[in-house]
């Protein structure tokens, strides 16, 4: 069975129609153009599966520690395209709710995708901000997917507003990718530092995990399954460095 899927990674929760936590004031209606605008996207690109992905990524906001915003991003997104009444135009929606940063949305957006769909993609969306392109594309060379990956950036800001993110996209970058590629999944202090101020309180970073296997691979006694346990467990460990080199490939070469 194939299977094409277009990951939109999410910035903010979304909540009895208003945003919470978003990563920098008013950039709420980018949010809103990109859940518009995948439905589309995916037919125009032939993706048969649409992915909203982002986790609980606010444990800080007084909404949330008071329990009045329970959400995942993926699950507010999808309650904004109820409340927006969004025609998805005959594509599958699925919510991924565990990603805590750009490489995680592309990663958990790919099992979950395999799990609805009982196959690897054999074509690759991923649609955010037009800045995090080259950060993308890294991580997708990382992953081992870079010839079946295709990134659409959408959205506009002010020229203030991008000196500021492209700065901090470079210090990404230049973390990432010099000199010779050593941190492609973002496995650095800086990232796991993000990572771990966007994880619902009281979890560590390997009960963390443990919930994403017992989502997207839940049967340890079946090989594929054991075969992702696996291969996150090598993920987590890895360093900045090139081990990511030697990371087992599990999806299947592409056409």
């Amino acid at each position: 069975m194939k299977a094409s899927v277009l990951i939109v990674a999410l910035h903010g929760i979304y909540s009895h129609r208003r945003w919470y936590g978003p990563g920098r004031p008013g950039q709420e209606p980018l949010y809103e153009q990109h859940l518009r605008s995948a439905p589309k996207l995916a037919v125009q690109e032939g993706y048969d599966t649409i992915v909203v992905s982002g986790g609980r990524t606010r444990p800080q906001l007084p909404e949330v520690k008071e329990g009045l915003v329970v959400h995942s991003e993926a699950e507010g997104a999808l309650e904004f395209i109820r409340d927006d009444a969004i025609d998805l135009l005959g594509r599958r929606l699925l919510p991924e709710s565990f990603a805590r940063d750009s490489f995680e949305n592309l990663l958990f957006g790919l099992l979950a995708a395999r799990q609805a769909c009982g196959a690897w993609p054999d074509s690759i969306g991923f649609l955010s901000f037009p800045f995090k392109m080259l950060r993308m594309v890294s991580s997708a060379i990382g992953l081992g997917v870079a010839e079946r990956f295709h990134f659409h950036g959408i959205g506009g800001m002010a020229s203030t507003e991008y000196q500021s993110v492209v700065c901090g996209e470079v210090k990404n970058l230049a973390a990432a990718v010099l000199p010779d590629l050593p941190d492609p999944l973002l496995r650095g202090s800086w990232f796991r530092q993000k990572r771990a101020e966007r994880t619902p309180q009281g979890l560590t970073e390997e009960e963390y995990l443990a919930h994403v296997k017992t989502a997207y691979a839940p049967h340890g006694n079946d090989p594929a399954d054991q075969s992702i346990r696996d291969w996150l467990d090598q993920i987590h460990a890895l360093r900045p460095g090139h081990a990511w080199r030697n990371l087992d490939s599990l999806l299947p070469p592409g056409t």
